[in-house]
């Protein structure tokens, strides 16, 4: 072979490896447009991600301090509903001892309205009979 023909072989060879250079250097900026794309996009959530998380927090924190307050209410609520039931019982008490004593004699004797069961009920009797009227309405 002579040298020109072996000149025209490489010339050839070298076109080839810069038309594949040129094409694998259109692919590695591709990649790098793709990666550099991707990655502003993964900023971009976490930074959303973090956003998010802390209005969360701010939210759990607002409602778990508005549940404490209602928690109290309700504290406060049972215990002035205990101390009027304690007052009602007190106040039933003594009107029952009142009418004990103004129609059945003192002691218990007499058969006044509170021993023939149309008189004054305690406030645990009534309970009682709204518990069994409530448990009559479920059959």
């Amino acid at each position: 072979m002579n040298i020109g023909a072996q000149m025209k072989d490489f010339i050839k060879i070298i076109e080839t490896q810069n038309n594949r250079l040129i094409e694998l250097d259109s692919v590695n900026e591709d990649l790098e447009k793709r990666l550099e794309f991707q990655a502003k996009n993964k900023m971009n959530l976490e930074s959303q991600l973090a956003s998010q998380e802390r209005l969360w927090n701010e939210r759990f924190a607002a409602l778990s301090g508005e549940r404490d307050s209602w928690k109290d209410l309700l504290e406060k609520e049972c215990r002035k509903t205990d101390h009027f039931k304690e007052q009602l019982f007190r106040k039933d008490k003594e009107l029952r001892k009142i009418f004990q004593q103004k129609y059945g004699g003192g002691a218990g004797g007499g058969g006044g309205p509170v021993e023939g069961g149309g008189g004054i009920k305690s406030v645990e009797q009534m309970r009682k009979d709204k518990q069994n009227a409530a448990n009559n309405n479920n059959r």
